[in-house]
């Protein structure tokens, strides 16, 4: 199989059943590309907000927790239509499967005053140990704070 038969398939995110943690992002000029809309580079530095609000929203640096890190193993986006300067973006996001060392993170980017869908994102945290360089089981204060045992 040659690269040009690989074909691209469309990522498919779900839409979040609940909604754990809510932040209203304004697109500002460092989020503008060339084209005048939403750059394909802001969504990542968005979540990276997001997520950071929201440990911290739980009294939680998500660098110190219980002795474990995080690190975003994986990223999906599914980009939906444009964002341009100056609008508020709804940035809803919810934990999903929970595992043994790791998680999901659903967001659901839209327009806050038309609720115009921009983008839905998932990303994959997978919680670990800087000093001994491995993966670790998701932290006793994460699975107190989302009320769960991993699968």
């Amino acid at each position: 199989m040659t690269p040009r038969q690989l074909g691209l398939q469309r990522t498919r995110i779900p839409d979040l059943p609940l909604v754990d943690f809510t932040v209203q992002v304004e697109v500002q000029a460092m989020h503008i590309n060339e084209a005048h809309h939403l750059a394909f580079t802001a969504i990542p530095a968005m979540l990276d907000q997001v997520r950071k609000a929201w440990f911290a929203r739980h009294g939680m640096d998500e660098q110190h927790l219980d002795g474990a890190g995080v690190i975003v193993a994986d990223l999906q986006v599914q980009y939906q239509s444009e964002a341009h300067l100056g609008e508020t973006l709804r940035v809803d996001m919810m934990v999903a499967d929970v595992g043994q060392r790791s998680c999901q993170l659903l967001y659901r980017i839209a327009e806050s005053a038309s609720g115009r869908m921009v983008a839905r994102a998932r990303t994959a945290l997978v919680f670990f140990d800087y000093r001994n360089k491995q993966a670790v089981p998701v932290p006793a204060c994460v699975l107190g704070l989302l009320g769960s045992a991993p699968e």
